[in-house]
């Protein structure tokens, strides 16, 4: 079985005043089709920065500085925005550790999953796999 995503000897800096600051350093890991991947660590340890790398979702002045990262074996590190932004939400996306904050703790969360897919998708419609209707 091939590996979904593939990240090899990812590093993530902070610049800073007081010099640079090391948030993932050379994390590496697969994920096949089909497995369930958690990262786990302590508050602080780098866990959202690496998943916001992997997302190119990282805002100033945090960059990767090494590293690849393959989705089903293409490259993205040096894909362009416009080419990476084809792959967000259609091929990879996140959901938020502050579930609070990110999601509507009144409404079902398939249906704001469903509702962000469709928003970027939508000709893949509301219908579930196996049928289902939401």
């Amino acid at each position: 079985m091939e590996d979904l995503l593939e990240v090899q000897d990812l590093c993530i800096e902070y610049a800073s005043p007081r010099g640079v600051v090391k948030a993932a350093d050379h994390v590496s890991f697969s994920i096949r089709k089909g497995e369930i991947f958690g990262l786990a660590g302590e508050s602080g340890c780098g866990k959202s920065t690496t998943a916001f790398g992997i997302c190119r979702l990282l805002r100033h002045p945090a960059q990767v500085t090494k590293g690849s990262v393959k989705l089903d074996g293409i490259e993205l590190t040096g894909l362009s925005d416009e080419q990476f932004d084809r792959l967000r939400w259609s091929r990879m996306s996140i959901v938020l550790q502050s579930a609070m904050n990110n999601l509507n703790p009144v409404l079902r969360i398939r249906d704001q999953l469903v509702d962000a897919i469709v928003a970027h998708e939508p000709e893949a419609g509301r219908k579930l796999p196996g049928g289902q209707r939401i």
